[in-house]
């Protein structure tokens, strides 16, 4: 769907980076504008919605 996104705080080496990767090229999540990921950040509940919202879409 989407093509990879490189985000500045998620190197290759992060545990997570392939998930990242994954559900970015899906359109699921999109990370933030400045091109962080912000992987160690709490995720509000807005931000659950949208990805529950994409999910179903």
């Amino acid at each position: 769907m989407s093509e990879k996104k490189e985000f500045i705080d998620v190197p290759e080496t992060h545990w997570a980076y392939s998930a990242i990767q994954e559900f970015v090229s899906k359109g699921i999540i999109k990370g933030y504008s400045d091109d962080t990921f912000k992987p160690d950040a709490p995720i509000t509940r807005a931000e659950v919605a949208a990805i529950l919202a994409r999910l179903r879409g």
